[in-house]
């Protein structure tokens, strides 16, 4: 059984929280940066025993945000709560087509394994784009439970525990949501193990397809990509028009008459 902690972490200007919970155990930590008292060191440490343990950490929408913000706080060994707010304040000032991946980590450089449901469902497409309240709802949630002060507001003693207590519910709804997923992590885990050269853990259901299909015809020897010093560039010609017609196989056939007229009309 893998060392899974389900995690979420909240940045306010003067206190951060980080809460885990253990995927399978009744394991649940809370540490605290604020005005009050400082978990740094205890934060670096339980990452450095999941690291050991080849633990895992999962969460919703972490590797845009919350482990960028973490992994400042690993890199800098202490910091104030104020350090990690404005490093939050900046991943998402920047969450634009061109600035949104200036602050996400290298896999190369994770201090801990990363596995996000919000990529594995593709909701990271604006298409499906998809909040954990709205999960939420969908799961039939006893309680949602939205941010309970305005972003950006200096917390009181008292309001800092009220927002520990929101950041260990949204903590267990993505549990919840880690459960409902079980199937789609499973298949991910096989081809980590059938094709380890490359991580799937994270892949949606659309990147599998297209980088299986891509190693398959690498493994036949067609060469899918020019390699240089800058990096890899697709091989591909880009043209004005394709020939759809030119692209059907000619032993596709069909009984139903429907499925023939639009076999005939591509």
């Amino acid at each position: 059984m893998r060392n899974d902690f389900i995690f979420d972490v909240e940045t306010y200007p003067n206190v951060f929280t980080f809460c885990a919970e253990h995927a399978t155990a009744p394991i649940r930590v809370s540490f605290e940066i604020s005005d009050f008292r400082n978990d740094s060191r205890l934060i670096i440490e339980f990452m450095d025993w999941l690291k050991e343990t080849e633990g895992r950490m999962i969460g919703f929408n972490n590797l845009a945000f919350d482990y960028p913000v973490l992994h400042t706080l690993y890199r800098m060994g202490r910091s104030d709560a104020r350090a990690l707010y404005d490093k939050a304040q900046a991943i998402i000032q920047s969450q634009d087509d061109e600035g949104r991946w200036a602050h996400q980590v290298r896999p190369s450089d994770w201090v801990v394994p990363q596995m996000d449901l919000f990529k594995i469902h593709h909701f990271d497409n604006r298409a499906r784009s998809t909040s954990l309240k709205a999960l939420e709802f969908n799961m039939r949630s006893e309680s949602i439970e939205d941010l309970p002060y305005r972003p950006g507001t200096v917390l009181t003693r008292e309001q800092i525990e009220v927002l520990k207590d929101y950041n260990g519910h949204d903590v267990k709804e993505t549990k919840r949501f880690y459960t409902y997923s079980q199937d789609m992590i499973a298949f991910r885990e096989k081809l980590n193990t059938l094709y380890p050269s490359k991580d799937w853990t994270n892949h949606n259901d659309t990147k599998i397809g297209k980088d299986y299909f891509i190693m398959r015809l690498e493994e036949a020897g067609i060469d899918c990509y020019d390699y240089s010093p800058e990096g890899r560039t697709p091989r591909q010609t880009k043209r004005p028009q394709i020939a759809l017609r030119d692209a059907i196989l000619p032993w596709i056939t069909f009984e139903e008459p429907e499925f023939n007229r639009v076999l005939q009309w591509f």
